[in-house]
């Protein structure tokens, strides 16, 4: 979200609401918790948030990312040229003369999940098939294709590096480059 801090309120807009839609932040209620008693605690992780710099974020309403949790770090400038920010779940780089390129760096690949072997085709209508070293690649579900599909698509995910896993009873997770899904 956006929030906008002055010396007496700070207003702050969701990145869901409609253009137009402003809240404001009840400090009352932040300082005085339910009993009453200060929560400090929370009124300064709220206005130390309000202090990172956030220069992707027109670029993030743009793709419908808003899962990618907060921002982490201060945007900086790399030794490869470009701008980066680290975000809860992803790690945000584009060049310094054009900030609406953003991409996301191959986190999945820099945490060491493992790359599995390619696969062939599985012709399972529930099934879409993202080819990485023709005739191979990996299998992907529908409603995980759904959603690189509506959030910037396979530019940004880059490609599978494993098959659909089921890690619980409930939740199944696909990795790709740059972003691991997780179904539940």
């Amino acid at each position: 979200r956006y929030d906008q801090f002055f010396s007496n309120v700070c207003f702050y807009r969701n990145f869901s609401d409609p253009v137009g839609e402003v809240h404001l932040i009840t400090y009352g209620a932040y300082m005085c918790g339910p009993d009453c008693s200060y929560n400090l605690t929370q009124y300064w992780n709220i206005v130390e948030s309000s202090e990172i710099s956030q220069p992707f974020e027109l670029s993030l309403r743009r793709f419908g990312w808003s899962e990618l949790g907060s921002p982490l770090t201060q945007p900086y400038y790399t030794a490869d040229g470009y701008i980066e920010q680290y975000y809860d779940n992803v790690v945000l780089y584009a060049p310094q003369d054009d900030l609406s390129q953003v991409r996301f760096r191959p986190l999945s690949l820099w945490m060491g999940i493992p790359v599995e072997e390619l696969v062939p085709i599985n012709h399972h209508e529930q099934l879409v098939f993202y080819k990485v070293n023709d005739p191979l690649g990996h299998n992907v579900p529908l409603f995980f294709d759904h959603f690189i599909a509506e959030h910037g698509g396979r530019d940004l995910a880059g490609n599978p590096i494993s098959e659909t896993r089921q890690i619980s009873d409930t939740l199944l997770r696909q990795c790709f480059e740059t972003y691991c899904l997780l179904y539940d």
